[in-house]
């Protein structure tokens, strides 16, 4: 993954169904995070960063257009089940660095909690 210098440091996580990108700032902290699941066919993308918590997004590939290759594009759509979400990233995750996936899961899993007391 490209650094761009003055940026926070990008770390990318990816398999046939996740992909985890991850900021960490330079006092080596997560600054945000973008969590994409349910690759290829249906996949959406949940957003956090530090001060403004979740939202949620679908992803288009962009290439509706067999002829043209597109940018993948987000667009907002709050209907995901985080409980399976939570679930299965609990399982998968095993396998990246346990600080970062930890992180994550604290972070889906206060948002959880949250989403059940609307």
């Amino acid at each position: 993954m490209r650094q761009v210098p003055g940026e926070d440091f990008k770390v990318w996580f990816t398999d046939d169904y996740w992909d985890l990108f991850v900021w960490i700032d330079s006092s080596k902290r997560i600054s945000s995070f973008q969590l994409g699941y349910g690759k290829p066919a249906q996949e959406q993308m949940l957003i956090w960063r530090r001060g403004s918590g979740i939202r949620a997004a679908k992803v288009s590939d962009g290439e509706e257009n067999l002829t043209e290759n597109r940018t993948p594009l987000l667009t907002a759509d709050n209907s995901y089940d985080l409980d399976a979400v939570l679930k299965r990233f609990r399982e998968d995750s095993k396998k990246i660095n346990s600080k970062i996936s930890d992180f994550v899961i604290l972070i889906l899993s206060k948002n959880r909690k949250n989403q059940s007391r609307r």
